[in-house]
């Protein structure tokens, strides 16, 4: 027999109340609903189905959360015949959850206990019941038989721990350390990883490193898993020393230093490049410390996912350049060249010409009988040393007139005679062929003689002038003596009394074709009566 109670206003399985009314209708236990606002009453309509309806069912749950709920407040299975005595099995997790579950049992008879499904718990099997909780009780099978009495039962789980194998293996691109252990079992659940296993060492084939167990390792054993060793490909990572093609020569040690080539994200420790020199040349910038230490952006250290492959650089120093200047030069006309001597520029530190292997010789086309003038002076030697260009600038030799020239006159010294004369008698150059001239004021030179006839004293300059020399020039007196003249009156005679008669003379030492009034003299009578 199966009621529903339903409230009023409402319909079930065709039949319907009015407000104010409450019924409890018999209907068949067949057509009761097998769930109803979300809970399932399959399995305790099913169970009793199978006892004939001799115990009743409350549904105290749906009633306490859906009470009005579609119109049906509760249900209940009852008979027309004595209802059966019961009592309780209530079984016990026995973990620290607290689950609990009952089962209702006829009283005074064998009742077939839960199975396996009652409870789960992660690590464990259900092994069976114990009616005390340490398991030192009475144990029972999982769906065994339980006489009961009239008294409830109360039944703890047994509880079996499960074992589980772990086992290792190597994927592609390396293998595991050979002699090591590889398959463990009879693990306990949650067993420290550490504890249970240990881990074969991972070995990677060239080019290949160790990235890690697949599925990632646990801190305790909870099932039976392998892990593969995984391996993958190393990148390549190509470290250039730095070069540098732009040093000169400058007589101390150069040097260049570092690296290039990390890959934008990674750190580079452990490594350094270096090369130096002093001498004009080519230099290896070689890696002088391969230790190297590469990390990632949040410091973690991923060198053996790396294969670093070091190139060299260079170092070239270049040759400096050295100017060898000849120094200028002076001599006179005739003499012999000075020694030569030149200027450097561009030695560096402590070098000299001599130390740097340059020999340098000092040429000059002028020789002793070389006209005045300019010459070069041409420096010559190696073009380059092991550490410089050598170029080469020329000097001059200047060679001026030779101050050496001299010139001797004799100037004329005579006594007035009424003729021309030339006013030196002789010169004399020290120089075969010199040019001479004279002059009478020094300053106005002709190739003319000065020639002078009256009596005086005249200055008269003579030069000598020579290729290759400077002119010489001299200064003379020509001295032309005064002459002398004697007039002489001529005797006369005339009587007492008379006129004196026109008196005369004589002259004595007119020159040429002077006359007594040419030389401006005069003559008076001074006789008297």
């Amino acid at each position: 027999m199966f009621f529903v109670r339903i409230d009023e206003g409402h319909t079930y399985q065709g039949i319907s109340y009015t407000a104010g009314q409450q019924a409890e209708i018999n209907v068949d236990i067949d057509k009761a609903p097998k769930s109803l606002g979300g809970y399932n009453f399959s399995n305790a309509i099913a169970s009793a189905k199978a006892q004939g309806c001799f115990r009743e069912f409350h549904y105290s749950a749906f009633w306490a959360a859906h009470q009005g709920e579609g119109g049906v407040r509760a249900f209940k299975v009852l008979t027309n015949e004595k209802p059966v005595e019961l009592t309780s099995i209530t079984y016990y997790a026995n973990d620290t959850s607290g689950r609990s579950t009952g089962q209702s049992v006829v009283q005074n008879k064998a009742a077939t206990l839960l199975g396996s499904g009652t409870f789960t718990r992660t690590g464990y099997t259900l092994a069976g019941w114990n009616t005390r909780a340490d398991g030192k009780g009475v144990s029972y099978s999982l769906g065994g038989t339980y006489q009961v009495g009239t008294s409830a039962v109360k039944l703890y789980a047994v509880w079996q721990i499960q074992t589980y194998t772990v086992t290792f293996e190597a994927g592609e691109g390396g293998s595991l350390a050979q002699g090591m252990q590889t398959v463990f079992t009879d693990i306990k659940y949650n067993t420290p990883w550490n504890q249970a296993v240990t881990e074969p060492a991972p070995v990677p084939d060239e080019e290949y490193y160790f990235a890690g167990w697949t599925p990632s390792l646990p801190s305790a054993v909870t099932k039976t898993a392998v892990y593969t060793a995984q391996f993958a490909e190393k990148t390549e990572i190509t470290l250039t020393a730095n070069s540098d093609d732009s040093k000169t020569y400058n007589g101390s040690r150069q040097t260049v230093s570092g690296y290039s080539g990390v890959p934008e994200g990674l750190t580079v420790t452990g490594v350094e490049a270096q090369g130096s020199g002093t001498d004009a040349g080519t230099y290896t910038v070689a890696f002088t410390q391969k230790n190297a230490v590469v990390k990632d952006a949040n410091g973690r250290d991923v060198t053996d996912q790396y294969k670093i492959t070091y190139v060299t650089g260079t170092l070239a120093i270049g040759k400096a350049g050295l100017t060898i200047t000849a120094n200028d030069a002076y001599r006179e006309y005739g003499k012999e060249n000075p020694a030569f001597s030149f200027t450097q520029s561009g030695l560096k530190g402590t070098d000299t010409v001599e130390g740097v292997g340059l020999a340098v010789t000092l040429d000059c086309a002028a020789g002793a009988a070389s006209p005045v003038g300019p010459y070069d002076i041409v420096p010559s030697g190696a073009a380059a040393t092991k550490n410089y260009n050598v170029s080469y600038v020329n000097g001059t030799l200047t060679i001026g007139s030779s101050g050496t020239l001299g010139i001797s006159a004799v100037p004329y010294q005579g006594t007035y005679d009424g003729a021309e004369h030339d006013g030196v008698v002789s010169v004399t150059p020290s120089v075969e062929n010199a040019v001479i001239t004279y002059s009478i004021d020094g300053e106005n030179y002709s190739p003319g003689m000065p020639r002078f006839t009256n009596a005086g004293t005249y200055s008269v300059y003579v030069k000598a002038e020579a290729a290759n020399y400077k002119a010489a020039v001299t200064q003379v007196t020509a001295v032309i003596g005064k002459a002398d003249l004697t007039i002489t009156a001529n005797d006369a005679y005339r009587e007492y009394g008379k006129e004196n008669p026109a008196f005369s003379f004589t002259q004595s030492g007119l020159k040429g074709t002077d006359t007594v009034e040419g030389c401006l003299l005069s003559t008076s009578d001074a006789a008297d009566e």
